[in-house]
């Protein structure tokens, strides 16, 4: 059985840190599509703030309409806090993200 100390050495021989890199830009680019597609959701849902309805031709049981979106209204405050802080997180992760990728080893001598 191999010590701590060895453990940690045969493991840091398998890592591989092109491929951890490519996995990491991967979950960059997936982040910043979604964080898109979110901030789109959510300006669009600002702007029909009635709901969204699909009106049946006929009565079924007493309802006349189905709600596909409920009424959904920030408030000004409200919806500058979820813009900006959803902004702010995901470039903060990009920075780190490009500060990681991009890493220049500097020399001591």
């Amino acid at each position: 059985m191999a010590s701590g100390s060895e453990a940690i050495a045969s493991g840091a021989a398998n890592y591989d840190e092109e491929a951890a890199k490519i996995r990491l830009d991967k979950i960059a680019h997936r982040l910043a599509i979604f964080w898109s597609i979110f901030l789109v959701a959510v300006i669009m849902m600002q702007g029909v703030k009635t709901g969204l309805q699909i009106p049946f031709p006929f009565p079924i049981l007493g309802y006349e309409a189905m709600w596909i979106l409920p009424n959904f209204d920030l408030e000004g405050p409200e919806f500058i806090a979820v813009v900006t802080t959803t902004t702010a997180t995901v470039f903060g992760f990009l920075t780190i993200v490009a500060g990681y990728l991009f890493n220049k080893k500097q020399s001591l001598g």
